[in-house]
């Protein structure tokens, strides 16, 4: 029978039968055979990487297979070193080596015996050393159930004790039954031992044996999910090493990674991930192997630049020597051996023949990074499709030279630094011996295909700050040198933001099956009313290539470490910027965005600087350009952050960070001018990513004109899929910017059958409060802003200016900003699309809804989604059921959506374990819904129509609003208190500060 076990027999008899398995290799040379048929060839890589991020929370036991390879998949491996004892909860010796605990000596052997027997035929847990209650109060007997790894019970039957009374016993009766014990223990005696007494028997502290038992060469898994995941353990100088079977997909390996965490963790606490991860890609032929090793270096640039913002230690670690450009070519390209690096790359054929290698070393231990890495590349690589990434050899990262040694020439020629400048922070970088972690000096400045041009200036300039500040430390000693140095570049890293440009690079391109037609709405039959002609605005949003770095109050924690201080009103205490571009860069920048976009909508008009107060805080910088069409376009400054005085004067030190914000006309955009957008943030090196704010749609209300029955049916429509629609498009972070509103399921049913008139439906969403009740809020921050349908019905008292909601002077009040003149409904829920594709998905989806409810007599279910974040974390099953109903329902195409709801469970599980998240419940303390609205008032015609702008606020200040305001005033005093008593080096001393202003430099970028 061996002989039809063996692996080539199975693969001989396999291919005659036509069938292909995937052959897996494990630490001890023997084989595995997956008769699984791996994920579909016609996937995207984008898509594969949507289903990894899926698996990563979900599990999912789907193989990713390789285009080219003969059908074989990418496998997964991990090992895991440390010390401790927990090791024993999934490990234990074999029975020969557990046995060797017997002390020589008759009188301790009589003594343990006696001891072991008493204790494991005990029943009462705290006592036996066979039953114990888990830390979730769930009891475990081991002689009534134990179940292997394939369902099977190998409890102990324990009537071979029936009348045995170890204290009586001869030596011969307890050897003999401790002989029978073990013989019943499935050759794993500690899989019948509770965790303390596992514990025990490992640090020798087991009454009357004779040591340690530390059998690491004779261990094998426990009984259970260990036997499905440990392939083995190993020693070490340190310790152990677990050695984990490989897994034949990425859910598998993720379920694998959890359950260590898990199982190994103590006191509620997670233990850590394993710190080696691999991958092991088959590839055929055809295979880009310059463009996979150009990949890799952007993966371990990626690690080594969140590690050192994360304060992993990886600057000063063993074995986590950088591999330069070169090393990394020859691993990937040749198939040679790299170095133990951050990463490793391992020689040709050590685990699969015709395949790459990656080991993970370091960066495993975050998630959020592991996942993101190891699903872009095995995306990637699993369909050869390497769009948008240059070849290794044709440009130079890192360098021999760079690595080892600052010349001052160099950096003088480079960064601007007059000699003597260059010469002190060549000898401080050079004196503190980072090597090839001086990331500062990478060639990042020149060829880098990452970065645009701006951002390049505007690194250069950074770069010449953080310089000057090395050269400038005074240490004398070479260790406090260094963490000066690390601590300096720390702030670097951070304020440049690089990692989410390499996280732009990396991630698989989504490509338009009809790119011309993508963003449109494609019905099974024809349209009464097109719904691609309505037309839409759009306000998209992004980041500033420099990031905001500042310093916050701080309160000591439970475990004597801090985290930030939150004021009365919630909001944290800033004290100080130390890192951001100023406003005057922030104004050259948004005039150099505009330019490009200008040109790249072929617009010949000028530039036309704005000075309206759009937001109520007199802080805004806008730009107005005209595209080819001569239709307006705006480029701003938007979300701006700030403090006050308790007087209510902005600090203009406070004034800080905010994103950019571009907003079309309304029109019938086509995927070119969208595009456009997307070019030129990428030209400019700004940023659209879910950080960077809402991307708005903007729906025109004119197609609803007299149409009630059918504005109320889009409206029901949203309502029954807006949790998904949500979960999609809507970071957790964000929902306290755009909250669901707070209707009755009544209601809700009312819209789905609505037969009353336009002004009955106008006063009911009034009434009702189809908006954002909340004090302290503002009305329009809901998913879906439709105040502008009802705004005639607004009683005139609440319509008026925008005002400015930080502000602790102005209290807060019941107010609509509205114009006659705008008959628009705002998607205010959405992140900012990160390219074109994103947006024609946000784009069409609402085309839909708006082809559901104006083109279609079906039955609406009228049923209001309330479904949270956190709700279909804990149920993926249901969220992809939602999903799959929405898109069936309203005509659109799941596949190209469901990647989109992976990358949110992703998001969603790693921002939930974080440890300054915080529920929406949590979030809204503050802000108690006010329920003093008046009700609707008669409509008021087209001659009397009031506008929002320019009007002041005549209603009353209510005591819920004064409450509010008491409560941001005294914030606003502490806040200043906290700046007054600044101790400066409770941060730790010198901080990188932003010294430099690159404004002119930008815009001699305009002029070239």
């Amino acid at each position: 029978m061996k002989f039809f076990k063996n692996p080539s027999f199975i693969l001989i008899f396999s291919l005659l039968l036509g069938v292909f398995p995937q052959v897996y290799f494990v630490k001890n040379n023997l084989a595995e055979i997956d008769w699984r048929t791996p994920a579909s060839t016609q996937k995207s890589a984008y898509e594969i990487w949507g289903e990894m991020m899926e698996a990563s929370v979900g599990y999912s036991a789907k193989a990713t297979g390789v285009l080219g390879s003969g059908r074989r998949s990418i496998t997964w491996g991990a090992e895991k070193e440390g010390s401790s004892s927990y090791v024993t909860r999934i490990l234990g010796p074999e029975a020969g080596a557990f046995f060797d605990i017997l002390p020589a000596d008759e009188a301790d052997r009589i003594k343990f015996l006696i001891e072991f027997f008493s204790r494991w035929m005990n029943n009462t847990p705290g006592q036996s050393i066979r039953v114990w209650v888990d830390d979730k109060g769930v009891l475990h007997d081991p002689a009534k159930e134990l179940f292997d790894e394939k369902g099977r019970n190998k409890a102990i039957n324990m009537s071979f004790l029936n009348g045995f009374n170890p204290k009586e016993a001869s030596l011969d009766e307890l050897e003999k039954m401790w002989n029978e014990w073990g013989s019943k223990t499935n050759n794993s005696p500690f899989s019948y031992l509770s965790p303390l007494t596992r514990r025990q028997f490992f640090k020798g502290d087991f009454p009357h044996t004779d040591g340690d038992l530390i059998p690491y060469h004779s261990m094998i898994p426990n009984i259970g999910a260990a036997q499905k995941y440990i392939d083995g353990i190993e020693s070490t100088s340190v310790g152990w090493e677990v050695l984990f079977k490989p897994q034949k997909s990425y859910g598998e390996f993720q379920e694998m990674i959890a359950w260590f965490k898990k199982t190994m963790g103590r006191n509620g606490e997670l233990f850590q991930a394993p710190g080696h991860q691999r991958m092991v890609v088959p590839i055929g032929d055809s295979f880009n192997r310059q463009k996979a090793a150009e990949l890799t270096k952007a993966a371990q640039a990626l690690i080594v630049l969140e590690g050192i913002a994360g304060r992993s230690g990886i600057e000063t670690a063993d074995y986590k020597e950088i591999l330069d450009d070169w090393e990394i070519s020859n691993g990937i390209i040749d198939g040679e051996e790299t170095d133990r690096g951050p990463l490793r790359v391992d020689y040709e054929g050590r685990f699969v023949n015709n395949s790459v290698s990656i080991e993970f070393r370091s960066g495993t231990k975050n998630a959020r990074v592991a996942r993101f890495i190891q699903a872009s590349l095995a995306s990637r690589f699993s369909r050869n499709d390497f769009s948008g990434i240059e070849k290794i050899r044709s440009w130079t990262l890192i360098d021999d030279q760079t690595m080892h040694y600052a010349e001052a020439s160099d950096l003088k020629h480079r960064f601007g630094l007059t000699m003597e400048q260059a010469k002190r922070a060549a000898d401080k970088l050079n004196e503190a011996a980072l090597g090839g972690y001086n990331v500062v000096l990478w060639n990042w400045y020149n060829e880098c295909p990452m970065l645009g041009k701006t951002k390049k200036t505007i690194l250069k300039n950074l770069t010449r700050d953080f310089l000057i500040d090395v050269g400038g430390l005074r240490h004398t000693n070479r260790d406090n040198l260094k963490k000066a140095i690390i601590s300096l570049q720390r702030e670097w890293v951070a304020s440049s933001n690089i990692t989410e440009d390499i996280r732009k690079y990396m991630m698989p391109q989504r490509s338009f099956s009809d790119r011309e037609n993508f963003h449109k709405f494609r019905p099974g039959t024809n349209m009464p009313i097109d719904v691609n002609k309505v037309d839409l605005g759009i306000e998209y949003s992004a980041k500033f290539p420099l990031k905001y770095q500042g310093d916050f109050a701080m309160i000591e924690n439970e475990d004597g470490g801090y985290n930030r201080e939150r004021l009365m009103d919630g909001k944290m205490s800033w004290l100080q910027t130390r890192v951001d571009m100023s406003p005057d860069e922030k104004e050259a920048y948004l005039e150099k965005l505009a330019t490009d976009l200008r040109d790249r909508l072929g617009g010949e008009a000028q530039i036309e600087r704005l000075y309206e107060d759009g937001h109520g805080h007199g802080l805004d910088i806008a730009f107005k350009i005209r595209d080819s069409k001569d239709r307006s376009w705006r480029v701003e400054w938007d979300g701006i952050g700030r403090n006050y005085t308790p007087a209510g004067d902005v600090i203009i030190d406070s004034v800080r960070a905010g994103s950019i914000e571009v907003v079309t006309p309304k029109f019938e955009p086509n995927m070119d001018e969208m595009q456009a957008v997307f070019d030129t943030f990428q030209k400019n090196n700004a940023l659209p990513y879910i950080k960077a704010g809402g991307g708005h749609l903007n729906i025109d209300l004119t197609v609803f004109d007299g149409k009630p029955h059918e504005f109320a049916r889009f409206l029901a429509v949203f309502n029954e899929y807006r949790s998904v629609i949500a979960f999609m498009f809507q970071d957790l972070n964000r929902v306290k910017s755009a909250e669901p509103v707070a209707i009755s399921e009544e209601f809700a049913q009312k819209l789905a059958n609505w037969n009353g008139t336009e002004t009955q439906l106008k006063k009911a969403l009034y009434n009702e409060g189809y908006f954002n009740k909340r004090v302290g809020r503002k009305a329009r921050y809901t998913h879906l802003d439709v105040s502008a349908y009802f705004q005639d019905v607004i009683p005139e008292k609440y319509i008026s200016d925008d005002f400015d909601i930080s502000n602790p002077k102005v209290p807060w009040r019941p107010a609509f900003r509205v114009n006659p003149k705008i008959r628009k409904a705002e998607v205010r829920l959405m992140n900012a699309p990160r390219d074109a594709y994103e947006s024609a998905l946000q784009m069409k989806l609402f085309r839909a809804i708006l082809n559901k409810a104006l083109n279609s007599t079906d039955e609406i279910s009228g049923t209001l989604q309330s479904v949270s974040h956190e709700e279909y974390l804990k149920n993926p099953a249901r969220l992809i059921e939602d999903l799959k109903k929405m898109t069936d329902d309203l005509g659109l195409e799941m596949r190209e959506y469901r990647p989109i709801i992976g990358e949110g469970l992703a998001n969603v599980d790693q921002y939930t374990k974080m440890k300054f998240y915080r529920p929406l419940k949590d979030q809204l303390v503050n802000n108690p819904v006010f329920d003093g609205w008046e009700q609707a008032v008669r409509p008021r015609g087209k001659q009397s129509a009031i506008s929002s702008e320019a009007r002041a606020y005549t209603g009353p200040i209510y005591p819920e609003a004064l409450e509010f305001q008491e409560l941001r005033l005294e914030s606003a005093e502490q806040g200043q208190i906290n700046r007054d008593t600044l101790n400066p080096n409770f941060y730790g001393g010198k901080q990188f500060i932003r010294k430099t202003n690159c404004a002119e430099a930008i815009r001699g970028l305009i002029a070239n």
